[in-house]
């Protein structure tokens, strides 16, 4: 048995995602057998004294068939009333099932703001843990029916990572159609091979541009590559993940029992510092940075501070302690950082000494622009 898997066995706490795609029929409707059989390996995982949280999509979804809407959604409010209208058939249907399993669940509606605002997120920590502590499954979906581009996470499987970070889960469980990520469209081409397991950030088992990254559901928002990008988010915090089937005959207790199921990608061995995978991971970038070539180097090959010296420009709209973008001299975005200054006051010290702060702005709150504490460096595989 590959030792990363036998580890699973041990796993307390997992994160299961389910995408629209798994819980809908081919002509859109609930797939009310699906739920169930989810159901049935949820109450077959808590039976084993492990706890579950999941992250389930499929509102927007079940609102088209409540109804029947068959034209195309063209406003970001056609979608956030669909939204409304689909998550409570969707969680009803989830409840339904869990609960002829004797299996009481707890509805969590999420954005990214509850995410980035450090005491929400704390907040969001405390909720789930007291429904575990209950014995209660918590069933998250991102809130579309407020959200908007902003506070959006982008898709239900960023938001399951962040949630496994969140809860220093065991696990991480991405359900999909294909049986893990494979290095063609199975679907397409025959010779089509399963990679048993691959580092998420990078690939120890075939190149990236062998991995098939191509095909979004027709009822969801991801696709292959946003797996992959929610696995390093998880890895990185030192949780592994497993991409495998939701169509397979129970695959989540055959993950849990160590069996070759899917696609595992191992957590980290040096997992990021939870602070910083929060400012990694966890905020949205209001606004960049970008420096002269000095400034990059330092940056690079040092992890310094970025001093208001080293920058040449700043663009966005930001205010202090929020996330932003440094940016090299030929473009590339090379680290992520909370911001010493707001946007406005940063454009005024730009390529000016640090002691000159004081004199160009009324005050000095630091000499930086952003801190080396506050920096996190971007990886390039």
């Amino acid at each position: 048995m590959n030792p990363d898997r036998k580890k699973l066995e041990s796993a307390k706490l997992i994160v299961v995602k389910v995408g629209s795609q798994l819980l809908t029929c081919a002509d859109g409707y609930p797939d009310h057998a699906m739920i169930h059989r989810l159901a049935d390996e949820i109450a077959k995982v808590k039976q084993q004294g492990r706890s579950v949280v999941l992250v389930s999509s499929g509102a927007i979804a079940f609102g088209r068939r409540a109804l029947h809407w068959d034209r195309e959604v063209k406003t970001i409010a056609e979608s956030q009333m669909l939204a409304s209208v689909g998550q409570a058939r969707l969680i009803h249907a989830h409840s339904e099932a869990l609960a002829q399993r004797e299996i009481e669940v707890g509805q969590v509606l999420l954005t990214h703001r509850d995410i980035s605002d450090r005491l929400a997120y704390l907040n969001v920590h405390n909720t789930l843990r007291a429904l575990l502590d209950q014995g209660v499954v918590p069933i998250l979906n991102e809130n579309d029916a407020v959200g908007y581009e902003e506070i959006r996470f982008g898709d239900n499987d960023e938001l399951a990572a962040l949630v496994s970070s969140l809860m220093e889960a065991d696990l991480m469980v991405l359900l999909t159609e294909p049986d893990g990520v494979f290095n063609a469209d199975p679907s397409k081409e025959p010779e089509a091979t399963r990679i048993e397991s691959l580092r998420a950030s990078t690939d120890e088992g075939a190149s990236m541009s062998e991995i098939d990254l191509s095909g979004k559901s027709a009822h969801g928002r991801g696709g292959m590559s946003s797996k992959l990008q929610a696995a390093a988010i998880a890895t990185k915090s030192g949780i592994p993940v497993v991409i495998a089937s939701g169509r397979k005959d129970h695959p989540i207790t055959s993950i849990l029992r160590g069996e070759d199921v899917g696609t595992l990608c191992p957590a980290e061995e040096v997992p990021l510092e939870k602070r910083r995978h929060w400012v990694r991971y966890g905020l949205k970038c209001q606004g960049a940075l970008h420096l002269d070539e000095g400034a990059s180097r330092a940056v690079k090959a040092r992890g310094a501070s970025v001093l208001p010296v080293g920058v040449v420009s700043v663009s966005g709209s930001f205010q202090r302690g929020e996330a932003v973008e440094v940016i090299d001299s030929v473009g590339r975005v090379i680290a992520r950082g909370l911001a010493a200054y707001p946007a406005a006051e940063l454009s005024k010290i730009c390529g000016v000494q640090s002691a000159e702060i004081e004199q160009i702005l009324g005050y000095r709150y630091m000499d930086v622009a952003v801190h080396r504490d506050d920096l996190i460096l971007e990886t390039f595989d």
